[in-house]
């Protein structure tokens, strides 16, 4: 192509790591999902990468609903007779589902799916990762984790480019989670 390539690069764990290289100009084909991950409803949009343009939502019940209609009755689920492996292979099903249908809608290939960011409450983010959020409902309301690692969407099986980084927004506590941090950075309070 000489010499004119596209890099795709991922800042991860303090460095770089290449997603993928083709030749030519293909940052026209550089998309990216964001996620909100509540309670009750899953929302992803798909997002172009090269100049920010939200391209298409898609939205619905989230999956989950049917080990439980709020976080409590989740992770009582989740901690019991249940896993949260259960929970996260709902959670993932429901983002695969969504972002089917965007790419579908735009005429995308899922390949040039390269990151997915998400925010969700405390919970919502054990059940993404596939932690365990027993100690988040008994005192003294401890999570499993608040800063969430960087992983590949083969990791947690979602239907983007396999090696697509997703990141999720750090929690703050307990009952304080990437959803309030992303209203923070949303509405310019940071």
């Amino acid at each position: 192509h000489h010499w004119k390539v596209t890099v795709t690069v991922a800042l991860f764990e303090g460095g770089c790591h290449i997603l993928r290289v083709e030749g030519g100009d293909t940052t026209d084909r550089d998309w990216g999902l964001a996620v909100d991950v509540g309670t009750t409803t899953v929302v992803v949009q798909l997002v172009n990468l090269k100049n920010g343009k939200i391209i298409g939502v898609e939205a619905n019940h989230n999956m989950q609903a049917h080990y439980g209609d709020d976080v409590i009755t989740r992770m009582v689920f989740a901690c019991g007779r249940g896993s949260p492996q259960i929970l996260q292979k709902a959670i993932v099903t429901n983002i695969n589902v969504l972002a089917a249908a965007l790419v579908k809608d735009s005429k995308i290939d899922p390949n040039d799916i390269t990151c997915l960011v998400a925010s969700g409450n405390t919970t919502m983010s054990h059940f993404l990762y596939g932690l365990t959020p027993c100690s988040l409902r008994l005192e003294p309301y401890v999570p499993t984790a608040t800063v969430y690692p960087q992983v590949t969407a083969k990791e947690i099986g979602l239907n983007i480019n396999p090696e697509a980084m997703i990141e999720m927004l750090p929690s703050v506590a307990s009952y304080i989670g990437g959803d309030t941090v992303a209203g923070v950075l949303a509405c310019g309070m940071a």
